[in-house]
């Protein structure tokens, strides 16, 4: 009987250092996680926006009703095409600038953008303009057809899933401006640096 009693009251110190272990490793797992172990640490939120054209060979969707009149300025630097947005006072004194729409969009493997169309009557922006709306109710791709200067659309087929804009849709829209533009891409007044290029014509 003494050696069971023995046996027993080992057994159960080493189950008590088994969990004073357990407790230790808990602990330290919770100082190493910034903000504890409830809370979430693994959202993830969109910062910053791409805009412009919808990425190549990508599905997409426009959202129906979030999108917004801008002024842009481009200028092109090598082979890369840079976007500026600028004010409505600043926008009159300048050469270059040109109205655009732009349309909260998401692609289909969930990256959001701004897709941004000229409001002319070109046949590039006019049928860019067309498919905006037919994405607003279908996942479609942009395809450009240089020899007519249109874009077509191409449908994706059976494809039901619902647009992800990651609760972008709640934010207003120069918040989402400011996400797609830093402060080096927006154009103030005549003292930026691309402005005083325009300006100079240089």
């Amino acid at each position: 009987m003494a050696k069971k009693a023995r046996k027993n009251a080992a057994n159960s110190s080493k189950r008590g250092s088994e969990k004073v272990a357990e407790s230790k490793a808990l602990s330290l797992a919770e100082e190493l996680v910034i903000g504890g172990a409830d809370s979430d640490v693994t959202t993830d939120e969109v910062v910053v926006l791409s805009c412009g054209k919808p990425p190549k060979a990508k599905f997409f969707r426009v959202h129906p009703s979030i999108r917004a009149d801008i002024r842009i300025l481009k200028r092109s630097v090598g082979v890369k095409e840079e976007r500026f947005l600028v004010t409505k006072s600043v926008a009159t004194q300048l050469d270059y600038v040109t109205p655009n729409t732009a349309f909260l969009s998401v692609t289909l493997d969930g990256k959001p953008f701004l897709w941004l169309i000229g409001t002319g009557d070109d046949t590039w922006s006019t049928s860019a303009r067309r498919i905006a709306v037919d994405a607003m109710t279908q996942w479609v791709r942009l395809v450009p057809h240089n020899s007519s200067g249109t874009y077509h659309r191409r449908v994706a087929k059976n494809n039901e899933q619902e647009p992800d804009f990651q609760e972008l849709d709640k934010k207003d829209f120069s918040e989402l401006l400011l996400m797609a533009f830093d402060k080096d891409h927006i154009i103030t007044n005549t003292d930026h640096p691309v402005a005083q290029e325009v300006v100079s014509g240089e």
